[in-house]
């Protein structure tokens, strides 16, 4: 997220998850660090604000960087529009709750 409010509450609901040992929390553009990270990632939550039409990119440049079988949760409106597939990335689950649509999504063998 780039919003430091946003920051504070993604940190305080961590924290209060007790993962915080675990969790890596970026103040950051999300395409622009995806295109240069050498890390790979096990699970990543994906809610940038509704609207931004950025979903699909953001899915792609994900498959690089998530571990085999590595996880994206990502959270948009309802009638967010999200392919099956982003190249590894499948979406096995989602689920509607109100005007929310949670997608889960796995990364395959390469």
């Amino acid at each position: 997220d780039q919003d430091r409010r946003s920051l504070e509450v993604i940190k305080r609901n961590v924290q209060a998850a007790k993962v915080a040992e675990r969790a890596r929390i970026l103040q950051a553009d999300a395409l622009a660090y995806l295109a240069r990270c050498r890390e790979r990632f096990d699970f990543v939550v994906v809610d940038p604000p509704y609207h931004c039409g950025q979903y699909g990119e953001i899915l792609a440049a994900l498959a690089p960087v998530l571990a085999p079988g590595g996880k994206v949760l990502v959270e948009g409106e309802r009638d967010l529009p999200l392919e099956e597939s982003y190249g590894l990335l499948l979406k096995p689950k989602s689920y509607r709750y109100g005007k929310t649509v949670i997608s889960l999504y796995q990364k395959g063998e390469e």
